[in-house]
């Protein structure tokens, strides 16, 4: 009796064993061959389609990244008229790239939403493929200052500091104005104290290309430098 009760213990673990590696394989199978279903504006219509997995390809409209390292990328997919936030938890690890403006990825995560807005968050960060990295084109000063709320890859312009300010929670914005011989407009770095990278580069360089955004203050044309560029 004893060794027929040893002998079913073992069949029925023999036999869990199995089912078991049977589902894991078909899993890893799936996985690999990224049999997943494309997002579509329905999906996300109907909410019995949440927590289910999708993947979708788009645009990168834009990256923010919190001071608990959690990444929001908003993604747009316009030939499916889907613009959705992607949520990345640091718990999922770490991104092997840095998502910017224009860049082509694709996800495949679970279908959610957060306030009454779709979002999408990624099984893992190699389930966030960059398909696609964008080239910022440089633009002329003379042609930035009329895309107004852009951002954009200025230059080349030279730099000259005119004063600072510091701000009511102690952080040391500059003013400038910038140059390129046709140009000339007003400009703000902020947080920029006088021993900050982007400080120095300012001294060292005649002439640089800035990461900047295209922003009006009290009626005139701001330029807001977020990244210098040594030529």
């Amino acid at each position: 009796m004893y060794l027929k009760t040893k002998k079913t213990l073992i069949l029925t673990l023999y036999s869990v064993l199995l089912l078991f590696f049977f589902v894991l394989y078909h899993l890893e199978y799936s996985y690999a061959q990224n049999s997943y279903v494309d997002l579509t504006a329905q999906h996300i219509a109907e909410p019995i389609n949440q927590g289910k997995t999708f993947k979708l390809k788009g645009e990168v409209l834009s990256a923010f990244t919190s001071k608990h390292g959690l990444k929001v990328i908003t993604l747009n997919n316009k030939q499916k008229n889907i613009i959705i936030e992607v949520v990345v938890f640091p718990s999922i690890g770490k991104l092997k790239f840095k998502p910017t403006e224009g860049d082509t990825v694709e996800v495949r995560g679970n279908l959610s939403s957060y306030k009454g807005k779709p979002q999408l968050k990624p099984l893992s960060t190699l389930h966030i493929e960059l398909l696609k990295k964008e080239k910022p084109t440089l633009v002329p000063l003379g042609e930035a200052i009329y895309k107004i709320g852009e951002k954009l890859l200025i230059g080349p312009v030279k730099i000259e500091v005119i004063g600072s300010f510091t701000s009511k929670k102690g952080k040391i914005h500059t003013k400038l104005v910038l140059d390129d011989s046709k140009t000339i407009v007003n400009g703000i770095m902020f947080n920029t104290p006088e021993n900050s990278p982007k400080f120095k580069l300012i001294k060292k360089q005649k002439l640089v290309t800035i990461n900047a955004k295209v922003d009006k203050h009290k009626g005139s044309i701001s330029i807001i430098v977020n990244k210098i560029n040594p030529n």
